[in-house]
Parts: structure tokens; C-alpha cells; sequence
């Protein structure tokens, strides 16, 4: 073999060698710039409590802990008294179909129409809605319970923030503020003069409950209200306040936006807060500790494919029990609690 054979292999294969090097550096100097905040995964830093990092449209998905619960019973004796999530089968039953059509409305699978039943129904279960009861409704807006309640012949207290409040939050430009008695009255559920007898309107602060409203109540609701509050924390503490309310025997019946895509993570901002189930279930055990009554959550999320599709924005009139909300699937979650006998 010739020496200039022999000297041309080892300059071969340092030049092979220099471009690999060359091409290695060049890609390690591009992965910076393809990398951002908002396409790292949940591998890439530890996420704190409270943080979430926007999922795309569609990713996240129900986790197999509410598919996998044992459904709600509808025995008559334990149905309509556990605190529950929206399902697509409780929104458009037969007694959700009845429900809704004294209130003046169709069904449209809609989590809305949910609450609007669990409320009734479990008002109804309690016996509230009969002559002689009194009750009081949190954050009014225009919601048809008060004029339906109203028509059983239950006398309402409903109770708003302040004009200045719901302007600067927003609710006074979308149809979710009450201001008057006048904006309450629904003529297909209640005739006027009875309306005028039994619905009084007063200004209230969720996060300072007025203290000569205590304990002259035969229940107190909310629908969809408390996550307004401004965290996770002050709506549990509402949710404890309000029992104050009541007089013995007395029911509390609370809506609320619940996440089912995690049991960590959550978002409180502004006035979107939504609760996880380790939030409720620590509401459930700090009432029981100050001595008031509530049974265990039912944690079930639904069967039907609407209950595994989450509606996403701009959100629909219909099919909408579950929906996306900042990359989270949500729904909603009620609870009753009750203020024992003497």
C-alpha cells in the first residue's frame, strides 16, 4: 500500500468526524428556540396547586375516577339528598322533563337545566315548597326559581351585590344581576299581586353575610354563584356562613363549577373558580365538624356519550353537561347540607 494511501484514511476520518461534531452543535443551538412555556408538558416542571398550563382544545379528558364511580342511587329514600355531579341523564329524564316544564322551559341538555333540577328536586324532597316557608336566594340574577318557589306560595328574600359590584364585574351587561324586584318577576310561573305578597329584594355581600338575616330561613340556595367569591377557599367558607341562615331543620342547597380532567390542578381567576372534588370534600367534613348535616358526595360522572364530550367555546344552548374551560373539562357539582333539629 502506498504512503499516500496510508496518509489520506486518518484525514477521511477526522473530517467525517468534524461534521458530525458540526451537525450535532447546530441542532443543540436550534431546540432552544423551538421550545416555549406554552407547549411544555406536565413532564417538563412540577406543577403547584392552583397552576395550570393550557391544554389544547380537546386534550384533556375526563379521568376514569368519576367514569368508574358507582352511580348515584335513585332509590327513593337516598335520591336528591347526596351532593352530585351533572349528567346527561339527570338533565333529561322524565322528572328533569317535568321540572323543566313548570319552569317554561324544554329540555336542552344543558348543565344549567341540571342545576335548576337538583335544586327543585331536592327543595321538593326537603318538603320546602309549600305554604309557610321562607327562603333566600344568593346572587339572583334572573333565574326562574324565585318566581316558581314564589308560586307554592314560599316567601323569598333574593338578594344581589350592588349596582357599583355588578358593573365593574360585569354581570350587570349580560342579564346576571338583579337590581330590583321587577327584573325577577316571571308572568308564565306567578301572577303579580301573589308575586308582590311573597318576593322582597335586598342588596348582600356573599362574602359578609348580614347577621339579622340569621337563623329566620327555611332554606337558602345558589346556582352557579359561589365560584364568584374570589377563591376555592372563601366560597367554602360562604358555604359554611350561609347555614347561619337557617333556622332548626333548615336546608342549604349550593351549585357550583367543578373540574373533572384533574385532581390537582384548577384555575382561580377573576371570577372563574373551579372547585375539585378534594375542595368539596373538605367542605363536606369542616361542616360536619361545626355540627351541620350532609351525606357523601356521589361521584359518578354520567354514561352517555354527551357526558365524555365536552362542549367548547363559543359554547352552545345545547348538549352542553360537560364543557372546556382553559383547558380543563368541567361540569357542575351541587350539595345539599342542613341544619339538624333542635
Amino acid at each position: 500500500m502506498s504512503p499516500r494511501k496510508l496518509c489520506f484514511r486518518p484525514l477521511n476520518l477526522l473530517l467525517v468526524v468534524l461534521a458530525i461534531v458540526i451537525c450535532v452543535t447546530f441542532r443543540l443551538s436550534k431546540k432552544p428556540s423551538s421550545i416555549s412555556a406554552s407547549n411544555l408538558g406536565a413532564w417538563a416542571r412540577p406543577q403547584a396547586s392552583g397552576f395550570h398550563e393550557t391544554s389544547p382544545v380537546g386534550a384533556a379528558k375526563v379521568l376514569l375516577e368519576f367514569k368508574e364511580s358507582p352511580k348515584c342511587s335513585s332509590l327513593a329514600g337516598e335520591s336528591w339528598t347526596r351532593g352530585r355531579l351533572a349528567t346527561t341523564a339527570e338533565a333529561s329524564d322524565e322528572h328533569a322533563e317535568r321540572i323543566l316544564a313548570a319552569l317554561g322551559e324544554g329540555v336542552r341538555k344543558h348543565r344549567k337545566q341540571w342545576e335548576f333540577v337538583f335544586i327543585v328536586s331536592s327543595l321538593e324532597k326537603l318538603g320546602m315548597l309549600q305554604p309557610g316557608k321562607r327562603g333566600l336566594v344568593f346572587a339572583a340574577g334572573s333565574e326562574p326559581l324565585i318566581s316558581y318557589f314564589a308560586s307554592f306560595g314560599v316567601e323569598i328574600v333574593a338578594t344581589d351585590m350592588d349596582a357599583e359590584g355588578a358593573i365593574e364585574k360585569g354581570w350587570a351587561t349580560t342579564n346576571q344581576h338583579a337590581k330590583n324586584v321587577d327584573g325577577l318577576f316571571k308572568e308564565n310561573l306567578i301572577d303579580r299581586e301573589k308575586f308582590d305578597r311573597l318576593v322582597s329584594y335586598r342588596t348582600a355581600d356573599m362574602n359578609h353575610v348580614a347577621s339579622d338575616l340569621h337563623g329566620t330561613f327555611d332554606f337558602v340556595w345558589s346556582t352557579c354563584s359561589l365560584e364568584h367569591v374570589g377563591s376555592i377557599s372563601l366560597g367554602q367558607r360562604f358555604a359554611i356562613n350561609s347555614m347561619q341562615l337557617l333556622r332548626p331543620g333548615g336546608a342549604a342547597v349550593h351549585t357550583t363549577e367543578f373540574i373533572l380532567s384533574s385532581l390537582e390542578d384548577t384555575l382561580e381567576r377573576d371570577n372563574t373558580v373551579l372547585w375539585r372534588k378534594k375542595d368539596a370534600e373538605q367542605l363536606k367534613d369542616d361542616l360536619r365538624h361545626v355540627g351541620y348535616e350532609i351525606d357523601e358526595f356521589c361521584w359518578h360522572a354520567g354514561d352517555a356519550g354527551l357526558d365524555y364530550t365536552p362542549d367548547v367555546p363559543p359554547y352552545k344552548a345545547h348538549d352542553h353537561i360537560k364543557l372546556e374551560i382553559a383547558g380543563h373539562v368541567c361540569t357542575s357539582v351541587g350539595w345539599i347540607s342542613r341544619n339538624p333539629q333542635l
